[in-house]
C-alpha cells in the first residue's frame, strides 16, 4: 500500500511540473521583443524603417581610398614598329651579295652593341628581330616588300607569308640545298630533336613545326664552292642577347646534329630578303 501511495505522489508532481512548463512557454510567447542594439539597427535608406526604440547612432564616414595606380603596360609590337628608327647610315641595297652582306654586317654589329636580350622589349624574340631588320632594310631600300607584325608576327606566320607568295623553299635534304644559303637568307628551324623526313607547309606551320628563325649575314665556302659554314644573326633564347654565331656547318662535329641546323634544330625552310639570286653566287 505504501508503494502505491508513493507512485501516486510522484505522478502528481510530474503533472504539476508539465503544467508549469506550459505556462512558462505561453508567457514567453507573449513577451515583447527586446530592444534592438545599435549594432543590429537597420541601415537608413530611402525605404528603411527606423523603429522608435532604436537609439540614435553617429556614423563616421570611412575615408575614400585613392584610385589604384594602373600598372605600366609595355609597348605593344605595333606601337614599337611605328616608332622612328634610330639614325643609321644609308647603305645602298642593290641586287648583289656584296652590298647586301655589307649592310647586314653593319646591322648585326649595331644590334650586338645594343645588348638587347631576348624578349626584354617588344620585337626582341627571334621573329621580332626579323621585323626590326625588315624595317631597317625598307628604310634603306623602300622598293623591298616585307611583312609587318600585324600580318605575320611569329616565325611560322613568316614562313606562311613567304610561302603564299611563292618565295619559301621547303628543305627536304639539307646537305643538297646549300646553294640556298647566302647573305640575306632567312632560315627556319624545327623543334629541337625532331626530324622531318618530307615536311610540307601544313606541318611546318603547325605549333609543333617551325620553332626558330635567323638571318644569314655571311657565308664561308670550301674549294668546290659549297657552303662550308655560315654566320647566323638571331635572338637565341630567353636571357641571351641578339648575336652572330658562326658554327653552322655541313657536317657538324656531333654526328647526331642535322646538317646546317641550329644545334639540334633541323633546317626546314628558307626565304630570302632579296628574292632573285644574285649573279655572283659561286
Amino acid at each position: 500500500m505504501g508503494r502505491l501511495w508513493g507512485m501516486m505522489l510522484i505522478g502528481s508532481l510530474l503533472l504539476s511540473a508539465c503544467g508549469l512548463q506550459r505556462q512558462t512557454a505561453a508567457a514567453l510567447v507573449h513577451l515583447p521583443p527586446p530592444p534592438l542594439s545599435a549594432s543590429f539597427a537597420p541601415e537608413p535608406g530611402p525605404t528603411a524603417f527606423e523603429p522608435d526604440f532604436c537609439l540614435p547612432v553617429l556614423l563616421t564616414p570611412l575615408p575614400i581610398p585613392p584610385p589604384p595606380i594602373p600598372e605600366r603596360q609595355p609597348a605593344s609590337d605595333s606601337i614599337y614598329y611605328n616608332l622612328p628608327l634610330p639614325p643609321l647610315p644609308r647603305y645602298p641595297v642593290a641586287q648583289d651579295t656584296q652590298s647586301l652582306a655589307a649592310y647586314l654586317d653593319f646591322l648585326a654589329a649595331f644590334y650586338e652593341e645594343q645588348g638587347i636580350r631576348y624578349r626584354s622589349a617588344p620585337l626582341t624574340d627571334c621573329s621580332g628581330l626579323m621585323h626590326r631588320i625588315f624595317r631597317n632594310l625598307q628604310e634603306a631600300c623602300p622598293s623591298l616588300d616585307f611583312p609587318s607584325p600585324a600580318t605575320a608576327r611569329s616565325s611560322r606566320a613568316l614562313a606562311r607569308w613567304y610561302y603564299d607568295r611563292g618565295q619559301l623553299s621547303i628543305i627536304h635534304h639539307a646537305a643538297d640545298s646549300s646553294h640556298l644559303i647566302r647573305p640575306g637568307a632567312l632560315l627556319f628551324f624545327g623543334r629541337n630533336g625532331r626530324r622531318f623526313r618530307s615536311p610540307d607547309i601544313g606541318q611546318l606551320c603547325h605549333s609543333r613545326g617551325i620553332q626558330h628563325i635567323g638571318l644569314v649575314v655571311s657565308v664561308d665556302y670550301d674549294a668546290d664552292g659549297t657552303v662550308a659554314a655560315y654566320t647566323l644573326l638571331h635572338a637565341p633564347r630567353p636571357g641571351q642577347s641578339i648575336s652572330r654565331v658562326n658554327r653552322y656547318r655541313t657536317n657538324p662535329k656531333a654526328p647526331h646534329l642535322p646538317a646546317y641546323g641550329n644545334w639540334g634544330q633541323q633546317w626546314v625552310a628558307v626565304a630570302h630578303l632579296i628574292s632573285e639570286p644574285p649573279p655572283d653566287l659561286p
